[in-house]
């Protein structure tokens, strides 16, 4: 889904006027350019955003900034091929800094993880943490990764350490908790979902989580009420169309294993 504009402020809507003006005197003035650029970033207008930086970069083949900001625009507005594309050329550029190196890696790692091309994605986020070993993004990112690949100890790890910069994110105590479910470690995954739970009590996965750890303990009753909670859930994201609209006869057919005569 495309993001729709904000409203600039007066103040930004004042400044943008400003820049108009010098860049119809001046259309190569890359400064004036990339200050009109941050501007539609704030604003989320990542399609005048690009219109700017395509021109920053017909005057400037090699301005790394540029090229990472239009990568960034690029996998903002779900254009995974021209993200990759551009965050390969930053990354096949000569002097270019750590920084700035990490956060082409960074792009095309999310990107990767997005489109489900987890090696690449787990290469390129790697890659990532070798120069910013507590970049937040990445941890989070190689994490989701991790478990998809049935990486558990490695999601573990990567969790804890998000979870050392923010203590109460609900998804990666979920996930966390998902691998120690996976790994046979019950209360460690009991203590994690819990929390998850309790802190953002809308989160359907962490339910449907915790209905397997009840299963396994045998208490079915908690099991078919969290499976309930659930489907009520995901009734009222399919309801408000905030997301793509999730089946859940999955769920359905779990709840009635639960409640088959043992």
């Amino acid at each position: 889904m495309a993001i729709k504009p904000m409203t600039p402020s007066p103040a930004q809507l004042a400044e943008l006027s400003e820049l108009g003006h010098q860049l119809n005197g001046s259309p190569d003035d890359i400064v004036s350019l990339l200050r009109r650029t941050a501007i539609y970033f704030a604003i989320e207008d990542h399609v005048s955003a690009i219109a700017d930086l395509d021109a920053v970069i017909r005057i400037d083949p090699e301005h790394v900034g540029a090229r990472i900001n239009r990568a960034n625009a690029y996998a903002i507005r779900n254009e995974a091929e021209a993200a990759i594309r551009e965050a390969s050329f930053v990354l096949g550029m000569r002097s270019v800094s750590r920084q700035d190196l990490a956060q082409a890696y960074y792009i095309r790692g999310r990107t990767h993880a997005q489109l489900r091309h987890f090696e690449e994605a787990l290469s390129d986020l790697t890659q990532v943490l070798q120069r910013v070993p507590d970049h937040e993004g990445a941890l989070a990112w190689r994490s989701k990764v991790a478990l998809m690949l049935n990486l558990f100890d490695d999601c573990i790890s990567d969790c804890s350490r998000v979870l050392m910069q923010r203590p109460g994110d609900a998804s990666t105590l979920w996930r966390r908790g998902s691998c120690y479910a996976r790994l046979g470690k019950t209360a460690e995954a009991f203590r994690d979902v819990n929390a998850a739970i309790e802190i953002n009590p809308q989160l359907e996965r962490a339910y449907v989580e915790r209905a397997g750890l009840y299963k396994g303990d045998g208490k079915m009753e908690l099991a078919v009420a969290d499976i309930n909670k659930a489907l009520e859930l995901r009734a009222a994201s399919n309801g408000r169309g905030q997301e793509k609209f999730r089946d859940d006869a999955p769920l359905r057919n779990f709840r009635e294993e639960l409640q088959r005569p043992r």
